[in-house]
């Protein structure tokens, strides 16, 4: 199922300069610009007019435009202070990532050959500089006259990113584009909060960029990096929206997160492909969840389970902790706490003939 949008009307009608846009249709395309002006209020000359942007009339937002802008969600430049509202900006390290946010800019009528490339490199890989540069020219089809400066970093270790051929980061200078980019981004992320289908490949954009699988003896999880409180909860929201239930946000400073735990949320996350974008994510989560020796549930999970059960058939306490894999104990505690919430009631039936007890079978009220 795709969504078809109407860029004509996601137009802003005022550029970050506060200037008046400007948006004329031609017979396959829109030209959106603005003029600037001294603030004096005279015209600026020619070389200190925006350029002009032209994108086509509709687009299509299909699983890959989704992903690209979760891609972008967690990669992209979402700031305007300064001068970074002239230019929009994604870098990543991986490959296929960097294809998939290009495949989504041609389809908004950028061209490879307009961008331009600023590549991050690790210290040990100058002899290797060049070699660099032309893997990334070639593979993704951007001239290498257009790498326009080279920065250097020190690894923290050697398994860093940085040790394969850097961190790519692809640029397209122009203040017209990006205001309609923006338009179109916040557009798609408030689809995804009404459709599930857009809501799954945001957020596998969003694995595939920001997001870390992360196990290690009985510690699963999968963390969602974001300082951000509002893009915390926008996360949130699309787990929600999937069935998945986060934990308490990481807020320790550096390291703010969302998290999700529990053998039920990642084999769910797991079913629904949300770690496949990236090369590696998706066969890390495999093997987490192929690690697990005794599946559990969370307590929000296990609730949601046992009532469903209840609502097909009143069983005993033997019943629901054999269909569960849980132990009696375990099930009686969540049913003494549906008792006393009023949402099931219990039975007696005849006395058995080795103890003498009632056996009771739970139902809902």
């Amino acid at each position: 199922m795709s969504v078809e949008i109407n860029l004509m009307d996601i137009i802003p009608k005022y550029s970050y300069t506060n200037s008046k846009v400007i948006c004329k249709k031609d017979i396959h395309k829109l030209i959106i610009y603005y003029i600037n002006y001294y603030t004096t209020g005279k015209l600026k000359t020619n070389k200190f007019q925006p350029a002009k942007a032209e994108i086509p009339k509709k687009l299509i937002v299909n699983d890959s435009v989704a992903i690209a802008v979760g891609l972008y969600f967690g990669d992209g430049q979402k700031s305007i202070k300064s001068k970074s509202y002239q230019a929009m900006r994604f870098a990543n390290s991986e490959y296929k990532l960097n294809k998939t946010f290009l495949e989504f800019l041609n389809q908004l009528n950028v061209k490879n050959k307009k961008l331009n490339a600023y590549l991050c490199l690790s210290t040990n890989l100058k002899p290797v500089k060049e070699e660099c540069i032309h893997y990334w020219s070639t593979s993704l089809d951007i001239p290498s006259a257009n790498f326009y400066k080279v920065g250097w970093d020190v690894p923290k270790n050697i398994t860093s990113k940085f040790a394969s051929k850097g961190t790519l980061s692809i640029m397209y200078n122009n203040s017209s584009f990006r205001l309609v980019f923006d338009a179109i981004y916040k557009k798609v992320l408030n689809l995804a909060l009404v459709d599930k289908i857009i809501a799954k490949n945001v957020l596998k954009g969003i694995i595939a960029s920001d997001g870390n699988v992360f196990f290690k003896a009985s510690h699963r999880q999968i963390s969602i990096a974001a300082k951000p409180n509002e893009s915390r909860e926008y996360v949130r929201k699309l787990f929600e929206m999937l069935n998945i239930h986060p934990n308490k946000d990481c807020l320790t400073k550096g390291h703010e997160s969302i998290t999700i735990t529990g053998y039920s949320n990642l084999k769910k996350a797991y079913d629904l492909q949300l770690c496949d974008v990236h090369p590696n994510k998706q066969k890390k989560l495999k093997n987490l969840i192929n690690s697990y020796k005794n599946i559990c549930y969370r307590k929000q999970v296990a609730k949601k389970i046992i009532l469903k059960h209840l609502q097909i058939q009143p069983s005993s306490v033997k019943e629901l902790a054999e269909k569960l894999n849980r132990t009696k104990n375990a099930i009686r505690r969540y049913l003494y706490m549906f008792e006393e919430g009023g949402l099931v009631k219990r039975t007696r039936k005849s006395q058995t003939s080795r103890t003498g007890r009632y056996a009771e079978v739970w139902e809902l009220i």
